[in-house]
């Protein structure tokens, strides 16, 4: 039985860690330079949203203060960006990163719909002797094809089978004719080896 997966299910199967690798290059022990990907590529930890050596084992803050201290540590970071005039990072990745795979499937259920709507509005646009002079061109269409088919079984089809039989009977012959000059040889040279050895050296 074929299983189903869910959309949430492919959307954890396909999911990566994403984080941004510091150095997207290793230095080989023969001095080579072996590039990788500038973006982690591993699973993320069930229930995370990162692998296990970039955040995926952490738990956060268990304790009251441990959460003050978090939370007083976003509000001076918060005002070390205001100060500075730099932009707060915020909003959704940029590029297919943010897109699930319940998104994709919803964009392709709507194009299938616009494609839809779009083909039924063109054949409601069509008036209405046209539409019935292609539904007459179509079944001419499809008599003429049944009858190419009904043609070809009866008429085709035979011949092609019978060149495909000569040509088979062709090829056991010739098959045939080179293990009968395979045999003939290798019974000559039998028989050669033979009388070579019966003369036997002379004393």
């Amino acid at each position: 039985m074929t299983r189903r997966y869910h959309a949430s299910d492919l959307d954890r199967l396909f999911r990566r860690c994403g984080a941004r690798i510091k150095r997207p290059w290793r230095t080989m022990p023969d001095g080579r330079i072996k590039h990788r990907h500038p973006f982690c590529r591993l699973r993320p930890m069930p229930g995370k949203t990162r692998c296990r050596y970039h955040g995926g084992l952490s738990t956060g803050p268990k304790t009251d203060e441990g959460k003050a201290a978090c939370i007083e540590g976003r509000r001076r970071w918060l005002a070390e960006l205001r100060a500075k005039g730099a932009k707060v990072p915020s909003g959704r990745k940029s590029g297919d990163a943010w897109v699930t795979t319940g998104m994709r499937g919803k964009r392709v259920a709507e194009e299938a719909e616009r494609a839809a709507r779009l083909e039924a509005e063109r054949l409601a646009a069509i008036p209405p002797h046209v539409r019935e002079a292609q539904a007459v061109i179509e079944k001419i269409h499809l008599f003429q094809e049944r009858l190419a088919a009904e043609r070809w079984q009866r008429e085709g089809l035979p011949v092609l089978l019978g060149r495909l039989n000569e040509e088979r009977k062709a090829a056991q012959a010739v098959a045939l004719r080179e293990a009968e000059r395979e045999a003939r040889r290798r019974a000559e040279a039998w028989v050669a080896e033979f009388n070579r050895q019966a003369r036997g050296p002379l004393v």
